[in-house]
């Protein structure tokens, strides 16, 4: 009975028959317009009821809030499917609505409210206002859809993501999980990413993407690249920075020992190389892996790939792999050794073994 009285308050019939037909008196009192059969009579029905053939087929549904609705109505205004006991369409109110297992492939969800909703193993349509991931819902993204705002996964609610289309502008992180081991996620595509919870799956920042984690963790079990920030957050994967080159700014991040952060360096013009800049407290771990890209550089040049001008480094990488001859200092600095540092270490080598031999 909820439902259907939510309902019939919303509906408008706008055609001029119906318009000078007799008004419909509620349980509660209130007059509505009727809705009327296919045979233009007033259309009776009981409860949630639609049955006998409700035709609808001018009705204004803008706003409609329904739910537990029976029955099928015999026409509908065009973009609106009943479905799961809702009247789903245009901008209809779904706020909460239980559309676990629904068939919304081919709905049209425009300026639609689904704050809450619940869309476990939903078949979803191809664009959504927003996506909602509540506690204890599994929603798949299998195929292409672009969401007009943002989406937002609770704690207990699961977001997987296998298609290789996928827009938003945004995803906020409430404790969720989100998965895209198959294509990963592009920032450029989805938006940024903040909260709390887990990603499982490759992320790229893009040209300038940003993943803030809050106090309650952030973490991502795959890698990242391209150019942007990640703060609040625990790096379990790799580190490849830009299209290289490229700058990534870590701020309050934490590196997992396993991760490896590769830095290619093709000039020396500071954009030419890719950086890492630190601000707040990093702990970096893992191995730094540094790569000349087509590039032969003078024993003389100097390659700052981390700047610590904004922050510091509570660790450092537990390996460097560079070229033969280069090191990267705790400064973040890449360089050949001066010939006379080279020249002390060698002679004091020399009068070790000479003490040895006396």
């Amino acid at each position: 009975m909820y439902g259907f009285a939510l309902l019939v308050v919303a509906v408008t019939l706008l055609s001029g028959s119906v318009a000078q037909a007799a008004r419909y008196k509620k349980t509660d009192g209130t007059f509505v317009d009727p809705i009327l059969d296919t045979g233009s009579w007033e259309h009776r029905y009981s409860g949630v009821n639609l049955e006998p053939n409700a035709d609808l087929t001018n009705a204004n549904l803008t706003g409609v809030s329904s739910g537990g609705i029976v029955g099928s109505p015999f026409t509908l205004p065009a973009n609106w499917q009943l479905t799961s006991g809702y009247l789903i369409g245009p901008q209809a109110n779904l706020t909460a609505a239980a559309l676990t297992g629904a068939t919304l492939s081919g709905a049209t969800l425009t300026g639609a409210t689904l704050t809450g909703a619940n869309l476990h193993q939903a078949l979803l349509p191809s664009a959504m206002p927003s996506l909602p991931v509540v506690n204890g819902a599994v929603v798949t993204v299998s195929n292409a859809l672009s969401v007009s705002g943002s989406v937002q996964v609770d704690t207990g609610g699961k977001l997987s993501v296998t298609s290789d289309s996928f827009t938003a502008t945004g995803v906020n992180m409430q404790g969720g999980t989100v998965a895209a081991a198959i294509y990963g996620l592009d920032i450029d595509q989805i938006g940024d990413i903040s909260g709390y919870g887990q990603l499982f799956g490759h992320v790229d920042l893009g040209t300038d993407g940003a993943i803030a984690g809050n106090g309650a963790g952030l973490v991502l079990y795959g890698d990242v690249s391209g150019s942007g920030t990640v703060s609040g957050t625990t790096l379990l994967g790799n580190v490849n920075i830009g299209s290289s080159p490229g700058a990534i700014t870590l701020e309050d991040v934490v590196m997992s020992e396993f991760a490896t952060t590769t830095f290619e360096v093709a000039g020396t013009d500071p954009s030419h190389f890719d950086q890492l800049i630190l601000v707040g407290s990093v702990a970096l771990d893992g191995t730094a892996q540094i790569t000349f890209d087509n590039f032969t550089p003078d024993p003389a040049d100097t390659f700052q790939l981390l700047d610590l001008t904004g922050g510091t480094a509570s660790s450092w990488f537990s390996s460097v792999v560079a070229p033969e001859r280069w090191t990267l200092s705790t400064n973040g600095l890449l360089a050949v050794p001066e010939p006379t540092s080279f020249m002390l270490v060698i002679t004091g080598m020399a009068l070790l073994l000479l003490r040895r031999r006396r």
